[in-house]
């Protein structure tokens, strides 16, 4: 692991809007019946909308739909 993923795993996840949360959250379970499928980061990004903290919603967005299955 390097770069910023590195940089960030010691640290707490930040928090999100729900709102936010919601739309990354629907994006992945439309596409979580796909098997190895990997969603874009400019597909989250437009899920997310401007000043998002993408990395932070996708993992929190994949967390509960890990909780959820």
């Amino acid at each position: 692991m390097g770069g910023v993923l590195a940089q960030r795993a010691s640290q707490p996840i930040p928090a999100v809007a729900p709102g936010v949360l919601r739309s990354v959250w629907e994006l992945i379970r439309k596409f979580s019946d796909e098997a190895a499928l990997n969603i874009d980061i400019a597909l989250l990004a437009g899920a997310c909308g401007p000043g998002a903290d993408v990395f932070a919603v996708s993992l929190r967005g994949s967390l509960l739909e890990g909780l959820v299955r």
